[in-house]
């Protein structure tokens, strides 16, 4: 879930919109599940009224809880330990959340407000940032989380816990921020919660992208590179691989950062439209439009923008009092009062879809019902903009009009889906098929088309 690299977003819009600075510290603690002191959370836990059987039971399982190491084949006696949440286990971040329930910040001047709500702490499980306006409330956040780690057993880790500053003036020279006697590091770029943010870039969120595109092309050529044990993959199991281990990365934390900027986006598509071309054998100068009407796979740049409709659906379901519900409406407000936010971009990310919509999306009708409906409006627009590049193509005449067979169901035109001919077992075949059906041939009714030796392109 993006919620809180959105809240640090919308916190770094509202601080430059009200031209203030914002310090920002990434504290890392120290193996913090396995440093966690058992017996403060059972006392923690029955101060918040827990009892009963269950509370019974979770004290005999980790009283019960065995371990041995085992390196380079040889193992150690099995021995208990008398500290740590089970790293892996399902209740660990419910109890490290209870654990650290207890963990205020007190409130300073210079608080972080977003829709008139304090923002001085965001926490997702043990990933936790500290947020201030200024130095002075920033020195006593992390004063107090240096005490709070001391009382609860818990090291804040001083060379891996950094700082970071958004927003305008910054000071110069910037003061020393310290956690104990330990002075923090300033730094450009961070991961949070797997959202990489950085203060050095015209988009916070350039290295995100760059660093979504280089492990989606690593995990891309690994899906092909396996074909050396296991012989020809067939397009259906290339297409589910893709989705496992590239679609992932491809779409990290699309929710938080709406495709404003189309250079930012471009690696990531280079990335989709390689590897569908592989997996078709086809050149990748070859048309866009059939890659994904063959494969099922949605243009990436609609993938994005619809995940992101979901996201604003979701957070319209929420409750009033839930805080990413807060910071959104503050974004639509700053963004209709004229400043550029979260909100800003996916009404620029819908611009920039290689089609046009029906109609914009208004942020004086939003509701669930009202992005149902957009979304919907989304996928017919791209489907029919899909259908015309088809149809209006000579190169692709053998797909104009093509219909897909149903089961107990009257033919009927699909365009994304992935087709039967795709299924054909013999690589040459199928080959054969796709390169004909795309127009992907070197027969002269296609390389004709091409500008080669000196000889000018014929239509």
């Amino acid at each position: 879930m993006n919620n809180n690299p959105l809240i640090l977003r919308c916190a770094i819009e509202s601080a430059k919109a009200q031209r203030k600075p914002l310090y920002v510290a990434v504290v890392d603690a120290t193996n913090a599940f396995p440093s966690t002191d058992r017996a403060t959370l059972w006392l923690k836990l029955q101060r918040l009224g827990m009892g009963g059987p269950i509370f019974d039971w979770l004290r005999m399982v980790y009283v019960h809880v065995e371990y041995y190491v085992r390196h380079a084949g040889l193992t150690t006696d099995i021995f208990r330990a008398l500290i740590g949440l089970l790293t892996g286990d399902t209740s660990s971040p419910v109890l490290w959340n209870l654990f650290a329930s207890d963990l205020d910040m007190p409130a300073h001047r210079d608080d972080v407000f977003l829709v008139q709500r304090r923002i001085s702490i965001l926490a997702q499980v043990d990933d936790i940032l500290l947020l201030s306006h200024s130095p002075s409330g920033f020195q006593l956040k992390l004063d107090s989380m240096n005490t709070w780690g001391r009382l609860n057993f818990i090291l804040v880790n001083k060379i891996k816990t950094v700082a970071m500053v958004y927003g305008s003036p910054v000071p110069s020279p910037l003061p020393k921020f310290t956690v104990g006697n330990a002075v923090l590091t300033v730094s450009k770029k961070e991961k949070y919660v797997g959202v990489v943010f950085s203060t050095d870039t015209c988009s916070i969120f350039e290295k995100h992208y760059k660093v979504k595109e280089k492990s989606a092309r690593y995990y891309g050529h690994s899906i092909w590179a396996i074909e050396d044990w296991t012989g020809n993959l067939l397009p259906w199991h290339a297409k589910q691989l893709y989705m496992a281990q590239v679609d992932c990365h491809l779409i990290h934390g699309c929710e938080v950062m709406p495709d404003a900027t189309k250079s930012l986006l471009e690696p990531l598509v280079d990335v989709q439209v390689k590897f569908i071309c592989k997996m078709l054998h086809v050149r990748s100068h070859s048309m866009l439009v059939p890659l994904h009407t063959e494969t099922g796979i949605t243009p990436l740049q609609t993938c994005h923008f619809v995940l992101v409709l979901s996201f604003l659906k979701y957070t319209l379901t929420l409750q009033d009092n839930h805080l990413v519900q807060a910071v959104i409406m503050n974004s639509i407000a700053l963004h209709i009062s004229g400043q550029k936010t979260w909100f800003t971009n996916v009404l620029q990310a819908a611009c920039n879809l290689p089609f046009s919509l029906a109609y914009d999306l208004d942020p004086w009708s939003l509701t669930p019902d009202y992005i149902d409906t957009y979304s919907k409006m989304v996928y017919k627009c791209m489907e029919g903009w899909l259908q015309q590049e088809v149809d209006s193509s000579d190169k692709l005449y053998l797909l104009h009009g093509r219909k897909e067979l149903m089961k107990n169901k009257s033919p009927r035109m699909v365009m994304l889906t992935l087709r039967h001919y795709l299924n054909v077992k013999i690589k040459d075949h199928r080959k054969a098929l796709i390169w004909i059906l795309l127009s992907s041939h070197i027969l002269a009714i296609e390389r004709l088309r091409w500008r080669e030796l000196g000889r000018p392109r014929l239509e």
